[in-house]
């Protein structure tokens, strides 16, 4: 017997202009102060009137910065205190004072509530992640049960530190590369984002009919990218609904231990 959920009703009542509160949905990529000309305090307003609009219930922010990741932290979690029941942070860091220095800033954001790890191919100055120089960081982010999306995720990185979440950010635009699928496909702690500049039609159709609709992260990339533009390619596509629920928001509950209460 059908349920309410089985065929693509999530679409007709999005399309009807109904906020799905019902379901749980996670925007697993977001930025903080990148919105030009306006202060933070605003854009967070800015950010949570969307989610509100979309019927987001919570969003995983981060803050990156070329030249001080304390600072970019401290504005983050700034950013989290105002709205702490809709915001799941994420730390950044970078190497150039060494790992230990990078440990001990993760170390102080765990302590101030925050949950996983962003990083960023173009703000690490060339270091590679297949360093050994990140190796304590993939041990603590193991450790500590934190996933770690990466801009510019090499592709054997998964394989090589297994007990560590790797996300790849926007990598639902990398459907075409055989090799990415087959990463995907073969390592349990690989998941890909499903922001992208561009989406390839039936991308997600395709990876749900691979069997990774466990494997795949709703992200919208906000303020960069719309987040009712980003909901509507998961929403659109022709997979069943409970697949679309994963995407949406399920599997990152299922991450970060997110409670039935809501939790983390």
């Amino acid at each position: 017997m059908e349920t309410r959920e089985s065929q693509n009703n999530l679409l007709s009542r999005a399309l009807n202009g109904e906020r799905l509160t019902d379901i749980s949905i996670i925007d697993h990529h977001g930025h903080f102060c990148l919105t030009q000309g306006m202060n933070l305090e605003d854009e967070v307003k800015m950010i949570v009137e969307e989610m509100d609009n979309c019927g987001v219930a919570k969003s995983v922010v981060f803050n990156i910065d070329k030249f001080d990741h304390v600072k970019a932290n401290d504005d983050a979690l700034r950013g989290i205190a105002m709205y702490p029941d809709r915001f799941i942070g994420y730390a950044f860091v970078r190497l150039d004072k060494g790992t230990e220095a990078a440990v001990k800033e993760l170390e102080r954001c765990k302590s101030a509530g925050m949950k996983g790890l962003k990083l960023h191919s173009g703000y690490m100055h060339e270091e590679s992640f297949n360093s050994e120089k990140f190796n304590d960081i993939w041990a603590f982010c193991s450790e500590n049960d934190w996933p770690v999306i990466i801009h510019g995720l090499p592709l054997d990185l998964p394989l090589k530190h297994p007990k560590t979440i790797f996300v790849g950010a926007h990598f639902i635009e990398k459907v075409a590369i055989e090799e990415a699928v087959e990463n995907l496909i073969s390592n349990p702690n690989h998941y890909w984002c499903t922001s992208a500049t561009f989406c390839l039609q039936g991308a997600i159709e395709q990876m749900v009919s691979l069997g990774c609709a466990d494997k795949l992260l709703f992200g919208s990339d906000f303020p960069l990218n719309s987040m009712s533009i980003r909901m509507g390619s998961v929403l659109s596509a022709n997979i069943a609904d409970e697949d679309k629920i994963k995407i949406l928001g399920g599997n990152a509950a299922r991450l970060l231990k997110i409670k039935e209460t809501g939790e983390c």
